[in-house]
């Protein structure tokens, strides 16, 4: 299947969702609009979230292109390289907006339409904690260390949240939402936080349990 037939689908869909503010009311009206046979069509996507989950991935895909393009991305600290893919993302983002506008369905990490860019985003935030981890910036906690990748990107989705719901002029206000943000999350997980809550959490646990 062509990549041609594929970006041929998503910018129809894009289009149609900014036209009419939801998706299309079926793949045969999409397909008979578009000039394609419904075939191509299934062999390309099994149907429209699988388009819409696409097309939320491709920011990613571009903003992870743009980076590493970049020959000192690779030597930032981690902390650095986070910062610099959300404000990357953020600015690609800029070009579709209005449909991320119509489409988003919050910062929840389950919905379907967004799996596919939680998991690019965990791709690259999971080989950059690990070197955090070996280069002594984060701190090693077991098991509690593979979820540090899910709350970066849980965090992801709220920046979006945030940046969709943002009216500041040239969106100052988002950044320096994720510029405090970021740092907030790398000062927990630099300290003994963590610990305390995970233990916490026990101590509650067990207490339920008397």
């Amino acid at each position: 299947m062509s990549d041609s037939l594929k970006d041929q689908i998503k910018a129809g869909y894009m289009h149609y969702m900014l036209e009419h503010g939801h998706a299309p009311e079926s793949v045969y009206k999409f397909c008979k609009h578009h000039e394609m046979e419904e075939s191509d069509f299934y062999k390309a996507f099994p149907g429209f979230p699988a388009v819409e989950s696409a097309i939320w991935a491709d920011g990613m895909h571009n903003s992870s292109r743009i980076l590493h393009e970049d020959e000192e991305f690779a030597s930032y600290p981690t902390q650095q390289k986070i910062l610099a893919c959300l404000y990357t993302y953020i600015e690609q983002a800029l070009a579709h907006r209005s449909f991320m506008l119509i489409s988003f369905p919050g910062p929840n990490p389950s919905k379907p339409t967004l799996k596919k860019l939680t998991h690019n985003y965990n791709h690259m935030v999971n080989e950059w904690v690990e070197q955090a981890v070996e280069h002594g910036e984060i701190a090693r906690r077991g098991r509690l260390t593979e979820v540090y990748s899910n709350v970066f990107s849980l965090h992801l989705l709220l920046v979006i949240d945030f940046w969709l719901k943002d009216e500041s002029e040239q969106f100052q206000r988002t950044d320096a939402y994720i510029e405090k943000t970021v740092k907030f999350v790398f000062e927990l997980i630099r300290t003994q936080a963590v610990d305390a809550a995970v233990d916490l959490a026990r101590f509650f646990s067990g207490m339920r349990e008397l």
